[in-house]
């Protein structure tokens, strides 16, 4: 069975796309994009304050299926298998009913 990471959203602005998360003290924003996806439902997450500089950077493409198969390519989900803050995000947002159709281009994405 998979951990889930502790991780709590605080802020979702689906207007523009802004996404905030909490781990512990550290608070996280993110820009939330739709990417087009033929296995379910894909998301890029990229820093709205800029990249850290760490090892992982992102942006992070999310993709959640109906088969609870879901990935991302942070270091974390892409090391460990686990599900990651990212993952846990969307899904609650999903789970939620939140609205998560953002405007704007969709673009491929490499899965």
């Amino acid at each position: 069975m998979k951990q889930k990471q502790s991780s709590r959203i605080i802020c979702w602005t689906p207007s523009i796309g802004l996404l905030m998360l909490q781990s512990g003290k550290q608070i996280s924003s993110y820009w939330v994009q739709r990417l087009e996806s033929d296995f379910g439902q894909a998301y890029r997450l990229e820093k709205a304050n800029g990249p850290s500089g760490g090892f992982d950077a992102g942006p992070y493409d999310v993709l959640l299926n109906d088969e609870d198969h879901h990935s991302c390519d942070c270091i974390g989900h892409l090391r460990w298998g686990t599900y990651c803050r990212h993952i846990c995000a969307m899904l609650q947002l999903r789970a939620n009913s939140a609205p998560i159709e953002l405007a704007g281009e969709v673009e491929p994405v490499p899965f």
